[in-house]
């Protein structure tokens, strides 16, 4: 299965999603940036100006492949929508801001633990809080190669997959660590803030003219 877009409409050209894509496969690519690389805050980081600024830059980094090209594609499926409702400024703000307090929550809760490879993967699940709370019956274009055809698939399911591929990543990377309970439990409770900092400000920060939106159906 190929996704290809979800069905509702937008208005803008997502250029902070596009932006986005672009400083995520950066990170993930250079040597400066690689997500690759076990990435903690270190002896400044925490709630300190030093913490907030890595905290903030891991937010566009991660830590193995399967978690970054999961990620990839669910911020291209999902980002224009949300940013469509935001505003590109807000849309940007809700990535940053969600995913910086969700590093920095890990960081606090398990401080010997890289906490700050989880920085993209975060800041993501506020993007799909966001989109579930505005779009909770959202359908998604799945191109089926044999026979070729395009299907419609619950936003949930992608959902779903989105989970299951961010804690198979995360079981991989705390196997041969110290402490795995302890990370694993830093971990969920850095997705549940994520997540749920991501649909708060959502609503918060969600454009009161682009409230309504009219669907359409791709079949027509």
């Amino acid at each position: 299965m190929i996704p290809i877009q979800d069905v509702i409409p937008t208005r803008l050209l997502p250029v902070a999603t596009y932006a986005l894509l672009v400083v995520n496969i950066i990170g993930y690519l250079t040597p400066l940036g690689t997500g690759r690389a076990d990435l903690p805050l270190g002896p400044s980081g925490g709630l300190t100006l030093p913490g907030f600024i890595e905290a903030a830059r891991s937010t566009f980094l991660h830590s193995t492949l399967l978690p970054f090209a999961v990620d990839l594609i669910s911020l291209w499926l999902f980002g224009g929508t949300v940013e469509d409702q935001l505003g590109r400024l807000r849309f940007v703000a809700l990535y940053v801001v969600c995913g910086t307090t969700a590093v920095l929550a890990a960081q606090t809760l398990h401080p010997a633990w890289p906490a700050a490879s989880l920085g993209g993967s975060l800041a993501i699940a506020a993007v799909m809080g966001a989109y579930l709370v505005l779009f909770p019956n959202g359908k998604v274009l799945m191109l089926i190669p044999v026979p070729m055809a395009v299907h419609e698939l619950p936003v949930v399911v992608l959902f779903t997959i989105w989970c299951a591929a961010q804690f198979l990543a995360l079981a991989l990377m705390l196997a041969p660590a110290g402490a795995p309970d302890a990370a694993a439990g830093a971990a969920l409770v850095a997705y549940v803030l994520a997540f749920a900092m991501g649909t708060a400000l959502c609503l918060m920060l969600r454009r009161k003219e682009r409230a309504r939106v009219e669907w359409w159906d791709p079949r027509d």
